[in-house]
């Protein structure tokens, strides 16, 4: 029988402990979980307060987020075609850059759907290559074993992160107005998306290179 000193961890501590031993996975959790609580805010108060404040029709938002999702399938498939011809890390690095801070600028600066419009497609290309190199990187990393350990923490935690960007970006709009915490907001996610490109540990998404 062990003794007390030799206590196995549960699953969640199992997932946990190996995550926080791997620093890219740590920084694949932690920028996904800033991310998704960002793009909540975006998704349920500014992008639709923008429209209604600026544009004036349901359809607009509607537009917007079909295009944003069309672009997004073609990144995907554009990416699967042609990734062997460039390094992970610099793919991941210049789409993260391209999703995060530039429609937050684009809808604080203009008042019309046609730029809006164009960024969330490009913005959508670059997005389409953010999940497959996220998803590649944790099962080359992962033990077989802890797979479903570790993808359940790292998913719980954008889970528990998103709801929170909604009450804090309705909070801001409210407080400070919409152009300010779009701008605000904006130069949070941009902090965000530079920690692949400043940080050592992200090297290792090209093994081949480390």
């Amino acid at each position: 029988m062990p003794g007390a000193g030799t206590r196995r961890q549960g699953p969640l501590g199992e997932g946990l402990g190996f995550l926080l031993g791997v620093p890219l996975l740590l920084g694949i959790c932690l920028t996904s979980l800033a991310a998704q609580g960002l793009d909540q805010g975006w998704s349920s108060v500014l992008l639709p307060v923008d429209v209604r404040d600026k544009l004036g029709s349901v359809l607009d938002l509607a537009m917007l987020e079909t295009v944003f999702a069309l672009c997004a399938l073609a990144g995907a498939l554009l990416y699967g075609a042609v990734a062997h011809r460039w390094r992970r890390r610099t793919v991941f690095a210049a789409a993260f850059l391209i999703v995060g801070a530039p429609r937050f600028a684009v809808a604080a600066l203009t008042g019309s759907v046609a730029p809006l419009a164009v960024m969330m497609a490009v913005e959508g290309l670059a997005c389409g290559a953010l999940n497959p190199i996220r998803a590649t990187v944790v099962y080359e990393t992962v033990p077989e074993h802890l797979r479903s350990r570790v993808i359940g923490v790292m998913t719980s935690a954008g889970l528990i992160a998103a709801p929170f960007g909604g009450l804090v970006a309705g909070f801001l709009v409210g407080t400070v107005g919409l152009s300010t915490t779009l701008l605000a907001t904006g130069s949070v996610y941009l902090a965000v998306t530079l920690w692949p490109v400043v940080s050592a540990s992200w090297r290792a998404m090209d093994p081949a290179i480390e």
